[in-house]
C-alpha cells in the first residue's frame, strides 16, 4: 500500500514511516496540508494518514485540503491519544494501519470474502470513510476507560459518540 502521511512532528513522522515500512507499506511524509495536496495530485496514494493537529497549517486550511485529498484517495485523521499516557505516535499509526490492512483483506480475509462489516473485501480496493470511522471509534472505545474519555480523544461531543456507537453497533 502506498501511504501519504501528513505530520509536522519529526519524531512521530519518523515513527510512522518506520511502522508503515515494517508493515510492508511505502510511506511518503509531508509536513503540511499544502504539500499534502500537491503530493496527492501528482502521485497516486492508496491512503492518506493525517496526524492531527498540524501546527504548520492556518486555521481551517487542513479541513479544506483534507476534503481535496479525499477526492484522490481515502483519508484518515489520526487523532493523538492526548489523554492516554501509554500511547505513542507509533501506536496511533499502527492502529490505523492494522485496521486498514484488515479491511483490505491482507490480514485474515481472502479476496471476495466478507469483511467485518459485511462488505466484499478486495485487496487494493478503496475503503469507505464510514468503515474507517467505525473501526477507529471501536478501537478508541476499547482502549479508553470511559466514553467521556473516548469522546475527548476522538475530539467529538459525548452525545455524538453515543449516536455513532449506536449506528455502528459498538459496545462499550
Amino acid at each position: 500500500m502506498n501511504i501519504l502521511i501528513i505530520d509536522n512532528d519529526a519524531k512521530s513522522h519518523h515513527a510512522a514511516t518506520q511502522a508503515a515500512q515494517a508493515a510492508g507499506h511505502r510511506a511518503t511524509v509531508v509536513p503540511d496540508s499544502g504539500e499534502a495536496l500537491s503530493s496527492a495530485l501528482h502521485q497516486p496514494y492508496d491512503l492518506a494518514l493525517w496526524h492531527v493537529p498540524a501546527a504548520n497549517d492556518a486555521p481551517g486550511s487542513s479541513r479544506n485540503v483534507l476534503k481535496e485529498v479525499e477526492h484522490t484517495c481515502p483519508a484518515l485523521r489520526v487523532v493523538p491519544y492526548a489523554t492516554c499516557e501509554d500511547h505513542t505516535p507509533v501506536d496511533e499509526f499502527m492502529g490505523a494501519l492494522i485496521s486498514l490492512t484488515e479491511e483490505l483483506g491482507q490480514n485474515g480475509h481472502k479476496p471476495g470474502e466478507s469483511g467485518t462489516n459485511g462488505e466484499q473485501v478486495v485487496p487494493g480496493a478503496r475503503i469507505s470513510i464510514k468503515s474507517l470511522e467505525q473501526e477507529h471509534i471501536r478501537r478508541i472505545v476499547e482502549n479508553t476507560q470511559s466514553l467521556a474519555e473516548a469522546a475527548e480523544v476522538l475530539g467529538i461531543d459525548a452525545a455524538t459518540l453515543y449516536r455513532k456507537r449506536k449506528r455502528y453497533r459498538i459496545a462499550q
